[in-house]
Formats: C-alpha cells, structure tokens, sequence
C-alpha cells in the first residue's frame, strides 16, 4: 500500500487489524510505501511499485477533464466519507475564518499532496484569485508545527489527526471552516489500479472486508488500538508517561473516527460511496475552479460493486474481540 503521508495514529487501525488477524484470514500482507503526494501514490501503483493507495474524489476527476489522460484507477474504498482536511491558526492570531487568509502564507505537506488542489478550490469558491494566497510546503508533524509556531508560516493545511497531534503537544489552535460544499463530503480513498479490480475482484473485496473489521476494532477499544502501533512502530510513541501518550492518542484516533465512521454511516454501509456526497464535492470543486466539468459518470471515479463484500462479518464478534484486546 503506497501512503501519501507518514505514518500516525490515523493508520492505528492497520497495525490491530494485523494483529487481530483480519489481513492474514484474507490471505493478505501489507507492505507499506510512502510516496511524497496523493498524485506521486498513483504514480506508484500505475507504474507497478504498489497495489492500492489513497486518492481523493476530486483529484481523481481533474484527469477526465478534456486534454487530461484519465488516470486507470479507481476509487473502491470510501475510507473517508467525512473530509480530513483542514486549515488551523494558532489561538490568538488574529485570522478567524477564510476570508482572513487573504495575503496569507499556507503550509502544505507538500506541493502534490490532495489537500492542494481542494484548498485552492476552497479559496476559489470563497472569491479568491490564486495571486491572494501562497502555499508553502513544510512538510508534516514537527517541522510543520515549527513553521506554524514560529511564524514562517500564517495557517497550516494537513488533516484532521496530524493537527490534533499538535494540539494535544500543547499549542491552542483555532481550525478554520472551509466554505458550505466543502465540508461533509468524502477525501482520502483507497484506490486500486482498474485492471487490479477487474482481474482480483477478490483481493479487493478481503482488504475492504479485512478494513472494515480493523476500523470497527480499533473505534471500539482505542487503547488497545493505539498501543498495536507502538508495537509496530516503537519510535512513534510520544515521550513522556504511559498515560499521557496514551491519553493523546486516544483523542487522536477518536478525532480520526469522527471522520471514518460519522454518524451518517451506518453499519451495513463500510466503504460506501454516497453517489450526492460525491456529486457535490465535484461541483463544489467545479465551482472553485478546479474542474472544467462536473459532468463525470460515477462509475469513472468510484465503485459500490464490494460493498456488501465489505460488510459480510459478525460486527459483534469483531467487537468483543476488540473488547479484550490490549
């Protein structure tokens, strides 16, 4: 699996869901890769060096505007049917909303990262010209946060877990609301390559299955949830005492649920895609200025064809296993 970004306490749920089993009883292995952007994971798995990776609705409808190549993948995972984006300030800077980035520097991971193309949409749609705002990469976790805190930057642009990382190291953060047709709708997805899908329907089916029971674990006992990556991954564990680290990441994964698993996906619906979510991010986008044309078959940018496969488990049983994991 090609990553966009380095590993957190977002992709927890990967490390219990190995340790629970549900990769392995899919006959699956994951091996991880981190490419530097969404586009350069596509990159990745097109050019043969991975299977599946994340990729945004929209980042994937701006190769089927007109003189574009339409990239051949395909979007077959909802993983985040809330977005996971954002832009914070620090506490006591004077930018409240959007309209007070105009002028403004904006941190980015990096210049090809997803969250590029749908901020500047966001400013767009918002009434900005591109010339009223910069992005600076400055890429993630602590030498992000230093260009925040230090002033080299006005607001910072990552997701949703690595800014609540940085709030609950101790730094106050005001996150701004993007604008109305930017908020509910669906960001980072797991795609695979179209010929992946059509030629292992059902590796595409156990990993979605296998996600599915890994993300209902890891929201039922988050403890356990974030120690399996420590397990994993020892020098992610923040310094300090058992309870502090454990207390951060706690909150951590908690916020990356809000974004999984809203409370509008109900159970049955794992990795769904809501066709009207997705349609209007795309005319959000579109309006933002960064399609030409909304105007793309659903089938073109996702696929609900797994679904049911997805969901085919005892809920209950993931649950109480979760339950008395450690």
């Amino acid at each position: 699996m090609v990553r966009s970004s380095p590993w957190g306490m977002d992709s927890a749920q990967f490390t219990f869901g190995e340790e629970l089993g549900y990769f392995a009883a899919e006959d699956i292995n994951i091996d991880y890769v981190v490419a530097q952007g969404s586009l350069a994971a596509v990159q990745q798995v097109v050019g043969g060096h991975g299977d599946l990776g994340y990729l945004s609705p929209e980042s994937l409808a701006v190769s089927f505007q007109d003189g574009n190549d339409p990239l051949p993948v395909v979007l077959t995972y909802n993983a985040y049917p809330k977005t996971v984006w954002e832009v914070v300030v620090l506490q006591d800077s004077p930018i409240t909303d959007f309209a007070g980035l105009k002028g403004k520097t904006i941190g980015v991971g990096t210049n090809s990262s997803g969250n590029v193309p749908f901020t500047k949409a966001a400013l767009n749609a918002a009434g900005f010209s591109d010339t009223d705002y910069q992005f600076l990469a400055v890429g993630f976790g602590p030498q992000a946060f230093h260009a925040l805190t230090s002033g080299q930057i006005d607001a910072l642009n990552l997701f949703h877990t690595m800014h609540e990382s940085l709030a609950s190291s101790g730094t106050a953060i005001r996150r701004l609301s993007y604008p109305e047709g930017f908020r509910e709708v669906p960001s980072s997805s797991i795609f695979f390559g179209t010929d992946f899908v059509r030629e292992k329907p059902d590796v595409v089916a156990g990993f979605g299955r296998a996600l599915a029971k890994a993300n209902l674990a890891c929201k039922t006992n988050p403890e356990a949830c974030a120690r399996s990556l420590w397990r994993a991954m020892p020098e992610l564990r923040v310094p300090g005492s058992e309870e502090k680290a454990l207390k951060g990441a706690v909150a951590t994964i908690n916020v990356n649920f809000d974004h999984m698993l809203p409370d509008f996906v109900k159970p049955g619906e794992y990795g769904a895609f809501y066709p009207d979510s997705v349609r209007a991010l795309l005319e959000a986008a579109k309006d933002g200025g960064l399609l030409a044309s909304a105007d793309i078959p659903d089938d073109n940018i996702f696929t609900n064809e797994f679904v049911s496969q997805y969901n085919d488990f005892d809920a209950d049983e993931v649950i109480k296993r979760a339950r008395a994991a450690e």
